[in-house]
This record gives C-alpha cells, structure tokens and sequence, in this order.
C-alpha cells in the first residue's frame, strides 16, 4: 500500500436516466472520516448508500460529495411560484421609493429557489446502485488517484526528513565521550573552586563523576530513536498509516526532548535543537497523511 494524502478534488458527470448529472469530491484533512453529502431533491436513498459503500474506499479525511443534476428534462424543472410573487411585491415596493431598482428576467430566475427541480416520479429501485458504478464510483477513484500522487510528493519530502533524522542521530552519538568529557571537566572545576583549601576524597569525587554521567547518558535515548526510524521507514514502504506516523512523531520528540534536557555539550544541544526542529517539519508532512 502507497501513502495516501488526505486533500484532493475530482469531478465526473454522466448521461443518465435522460439528464446529465455531475459528482464533485473535495476533500481535506481530518482526523477520521467526516462523510458530508448533498444529493438532488427525490434521492435521499442516496445518502445511506453513500455511507455504506465511501468507507470501503476512503478511510480519512473530511470529504465534500456534491451530486446535481445539470440539465435533463423540461418537465424535471418548476417554478416556485408563491416565492416569485412575494418576491415581485417586495421589488414593486422597493421600487415605488427607488426608481432604480429593476431586474431583468433572467436575474430573477437566478435567484435561489426560484427554479426548483422536480423529483422524478418514477426513481428506479436500483437507481442508488447504477448512479454509484456509473457516476460516484469513478469520480471516487479519480478521487483516489489524485490522494496517491500527492502521497508520493510527501513521501518523498518525508523520506528525506527521517534520513536527516537519521543524520542527527548520527551525530549525537558521536558525541558521547566529548559529553562525558566535557561532565567530567565541569565537575572537577566546580569541586576546586568551592573546596579550595580543603582536601578532599578522590574517591568520592569519582563516585560523583560516576552518578553524573550516568543521569546524562543518552544512549537509551539515541537507541530507541534508532528504533523509530526504523518504524517509519517500514511505515513509509508499506501501509503508510497516518495515526501510526504521528504516534511516531510523538516518540521522535520525545527522545528528542530528553537528550536536550540531558545534554550538558554545547554542540549536543545544537544537534537535539535540529533534531526537534526536523521531527517538527516530518509532523506537519504526517498530518496530510490518510
């Protein structure tokens, strides 16, 4: 399975039942699967099946499905009249105390519900199945398609991002004896400055060192960021699930977090500040993800 991205559009209309009818998709980010539909007047069974058959297909995102039919029969169309006569006496009105309020003909009948589309009478039984495999099922996957293209433009952007994760991990280990060094060098200097003219237990002192560069190690946490890179490469090869790479992410910084609150190296802390600000660019990327 390739990496999906939850934004995309896609539109399709087709010649049916004597009309032509159009299916627009737009989707966006969303953290589970937000189904808004809008069907023609008289195909409400529309919606239920929509629900049912979408999910198989789409697992996340806000998705705006938007059917209508564009033209078809003179007698699917009507007037709304009780709304076109109050709407002239209101504009007689106006009128009387502005001459220069008019509209032509064709402005009135652009006003909305004015013209109104008649639900068919005779709507076939099958007609959620054939509308479904003649029109929404192919602008769905046209859907699809444009969600995978995407996908592969953010895989890319996120491959190079956890290989400079990668990179940074790299070059926190190889600062771990320079750490303990620089610990070391800082413990002796405090002790000589605060036992000045007081002799003191060497033995100690190194018992000291010791406990302090153990609470500063940070091989644990370089080892399980390790480990989550490898996640997420397995992620970004297979199934390339959204919730499970923000997860991730959430681990990333925290690793990230902790070596910084450890770090006691100049140099460190500039590798765990790029660190955190790479997890942060990999997060926003991941929050696209399906």
């Amino acid at each position: 399975m390739t990496i999906k991205s939850m934004t995309g559009f896609a539109r399709a209309m087709v010649q049916w039942q004597g009309a032509a009818w159009q299916c627009e998709i737009k989707s966006v980010n969303g953290r589970n699967l937000d189904l808004r539909c809008r069907v023609p007047e008289g195909y409400d069974l529309l919606e239920p099946f929509l629900r049912q058959e979408v999910p198989k297909i789409i697992r996340r995102g806000t998705i705006t499905l938007n059917i209508s039919v564009l033209s078809g029969k003179s007698d699917n169309v009507d007037i709304n009249e009780a709304l076109l006569h109050r709407f002239m006496e209101l504009q007689r009105k106006l009128k009387s105390n502005f001459e220069d309020v008019s509209m032509r003909f064709e402005q009135v009948l652009a006003i909305p519900g004015i013209v109104q589309s008649k639900p068919p009478a005779d709507i076939p039984d099958n007609a959620a199945m054939e509308l479904w495999q003649a029109l929404i099922l192919p602008t769905i996957q046209q859907l699809d398609g444009a969600r995978r293209n995407e996908g592969q433009a953010l895989s890319k952007i996120m491959t190079g991002q956890i290989e400079a994760i990668a990179k940074f991990t790299e070059q926190a280990e190889a600062r771990l004896v320079p750490q303990a060094d620089v610990m070391r060098a800082r413990l002796i200097d405090q002790a000589a400055n605060l036992t000045k003219g007081v002799n003191i237990d060497d033995q100690r002192l190194t018992q000291e060192l010791a406990l302090l560069v153990i609470k500063a190690d940070v091989r644990e946490e370089l080892d399980r960021l390790k480990a989550h890179i490898q996640a997420a490469k397995e992620l970004l090869g297979g199934e390339g699930n959204g919730r499970k790479f923000d997860f991730l992410c959430q681990e990333f910084n925290r690793e990230a977090n902790t070596l910084c609150s450890k770090s006691a190296d100049i140099e460190l802390t500039r590798i765990g500040l790029e660190l955190k600000n790479t997890i942060d660019q990999l997060r926003e990327q991941v929050q696209n993800i399906e």
